[in-house]
Order: C-alpha cells, then structure tokens, then sequence
C-alpha cells in the first residue's frame, strides 16, 4: 500500500525559509497562560542561538536584550496584556558571541472572548545593517556644511539632514513624509516648481535663491536639484543640496560698493585736475 505524498510542500516551506532569512524577518508567538513561546528557524538565527527546540522563556528571553531594550519590551508587553493592544519595537539584542544586533519587532493580540490576552504574535527582523547605513548617512550630512533632503517623486520628504530641517524650523518627525507644498508657502513653491519639474525628468537643476526661514532670518543660497535615476532609467526622486552662499554674496556687495565707491573717488580726482 502506498502513501500519495504531496510533493509541493517541502519546496515551498524551503521557499518561505529562504526568504525569511533573505529578508531577515522571523516569527513568533507567546502564550500568556503558559509563558510558552515558539519562534521560527530565522529568529534563532537573527539571536545567533542553535535551533535545537529549547526556547526561552519570559525572562530569559528580557535577558537576550540589551538593558534599555529590554526595560522598553518589558513595558511594552505589560502595556499589550493590559489593554489587548499590540506594539511596535525597535531595539537592541547581544548575541552570545557578544556581538550587538539592531532589531524590529511588531506584535498583536489575541483576545478571549472575555477580551483579555490569550496571546502575543508578530514578526521580528534585523535591521542592524539598515540601521547603522542610516546613522552614518544622517551622522555624514549632519555634518556637512550645506543642508541636504530627498524627495521622492510624489514630493514627499524621505531625509532631511538637522541643517535642512533648521531653516525650516521642523523637527525629524515632522518632515519625514511631509510634502513639499506643504513644506513651503505657495509662492516659494511656485517659483521652484520648475526646477523641481525638471529634476524629476531627469535633469540636473541648479539656481540662486534668497530663501526666509520661519524666524524671519533671510539668507542667498545656491541650489542644486540632483536626480535619482536607477539602471533603467527611472527617476526616483531627487536630492536636494543647498549650500548657505549669503556671507559670500554680502562680500561680493561690500566689494561692488568699494569698486563703486573707488570709481567715484576717481572721476572727482580727475575732475579737480582737469579743473587745474
């Protein structure tokens, strides 16, 4: 007698095993009751623990997380047992090998009739390259002496370096997704409209404009539109380099008034020999 197997399954757990670990996101799942909880192979993985059926418990698993981290999931859980409401989490873990790993996880409840937690779950991924990628850029363009931002091709801001956001007087928060109509009143928006046109067809853009900031400090800057266009192609979206030219532009008039004022004193010194 033979048993008809279902060949399709094995290859594609394999599938959704691979891309887990491609994309570096587990899953998990703790119940309340029993203090059980069941992660797939990928979260071990991301833990850099051996997958040998011993999960952690509660309290061991607190003990994976760096002391901040852990303090924040342990309020974070009590939070969701308390109000059936699930989390989000960013945070830090230390690896047995001593090595810090830098991660997200998001949960949701599973409510008892009663509607008290019978259950946490959620997804977990490492994001230890994205994270320390975007330190470095934001500690990078912090620190350059121009304000840089990207805007996607709906015009909204996806980075803003901290002189960026000073001019326009934003926090981190507030710029990230707003738009650039938004961001600017309708004339300076219009005035930059074209440029912002042309940059999003793929053509580099550069101008001079005396932007005011909120606090009503004026400043001459120079702009420059720089496309994102990938292999094929297609624009992405656009960074924005403004370097703050004003103390230049105030020298360039002190030197017209001075050449001015040279010339004059030299037409009156011709004028008095003539005269003689």
């Amino acid at each position: 007698m033979s048993i008809a197997v279902d060949t399709q399954i094995q290859p594609e757990l394999q599938l959704s095993e691979m891309a887990a670990r491609l994309a570096g996101v587990g899953h998990w799942r703790f119940e309340v009751s029993s203090g059980k909880i069941r992660w797939s192979p990928e979260i071990y993985r991301i833990h850099g623990l051996p997958q040998d059926g011993r999960e952690p418990d509660y309290n061991q698993l607190l003990a994976l997380y760096v002391p901040e981290s852990a303090e924040r999931l342990a309020h974070l859980v009590d939070r969701a047992l308390t109000t059936g409401q699930g989390y989000d989490l960013e945070g830090a873990i230390c690896r047995p090998d001593g090595a810090i790993r830098y991660i997200a996880a998001k949960a949701e409840c599973v409510l008892r009739p009663d509607g008290t937690v019978e259950a946490l779950f959620g997804v977990f991924q490492d994001v230890t390259e994205l994270t320390q990628s975007e330190r470095f850029v934001r500690a990078l363009t912090n620190h350059l002496p121009a304000m840089v931002a990207y805007w996607d091709t709906n015009l909204r801001c996806r980075f803003a370096n901290a002189a960026y956001r000073e001019w326009f007087g934003r926090t981190p928060s507030e710029m990230l997704g707003i738009s650039m109509q938004e961001l600017m009143d309708v004339e300076l928006f219009e005035r930059n409209e074209p440029f912002v046109r042309g940059a999003m067809t793929g053509h580099a853009q550069s101008f001079e404009r005396t932007l005011i900031k909120p606090s009503g400090e004026s400043g001459h800057n120079y702009v420059r539109y720089i496309p994102d266009v990938d292999a094929e192609g297609l624009v992405l979206g656009m960074v924005v380099l403004i370097t703050d030219v004003t103390a230049l532009k105030e020298a360039e008039l002190r030197l017209q008034r001075a050449n001015a004022a040279a010339d004059k004193a030299l037409v009156e010194v011709e004028a008095a020999l003539n005269v003689k």
